[in-house]
């Protein structure tokens, strides 16, 4: 079992604004993100981790989307176990403070030593930004080929 940990502190980060008095529709912020994660090795090159991680606004300006304290949490599955060449993978990404989540399965093959070859799907659901009220399920499906040197 692997203990992960990481903090970032960023100064000035715009946000986009609800206030419609603001002239460019955008605020400074200051936040600070950190993350916490147990990651377990099993045979096969399977490895489960579990994360969880949060945002903090310092000096929340009530005029943007997210609240002072945003956290969510993630749990990532992959294994090589049906076969040394395949390697399936799911990650679960949830937000903690409102009902927004995202699945993404992947399955890589492993062509030989420098060629990879990946297709997957990634759903989203979660409210529009445009309209908070109505929640939304978007898919996305992607291929990939990789060539590492």
């Amino acid at each position: 079992m692997v203990l992960k940990a990481e903090a970032v502190y960023t100064r000035d980060r715009l946000f986009s604004t609800l206030d419609p008095l603001d002239a460019d529709g955008l605020v400074k912020q200051n936040l600070l993100d950190y993350i916490v994660g147990l990651e377990w090795s099993f045979p096969q090159e399977t490895r489960f981790n579990v994360q969880l991680f949060q945002r903090w606004f310092p000096d929340h300006d009530a005029g943007i989307v997210p609240d002072s304290i945003e956290s969510g949490v993630s749990l990532l599955l992959s294994t090589q176990a049906l076969h040394p060449r395949l390697e399936p993978e799911l990650l679960l990404i949830s937000s903690l403070n409102r009902a927004d989540w995202q699945a993404q399965f992947k399955l890589t093959w492993k062509m030989d030593g420098n060629w990879r070859l990946a297709t997957g799907v990634d759903i989203f659901e979660g409210p529009l930004m445009a309209c908070p009220v109505t929640t939304t399920i978007m898919t996305r499906v992607y291929t990939e080929v990789r060539y590492s040197f």
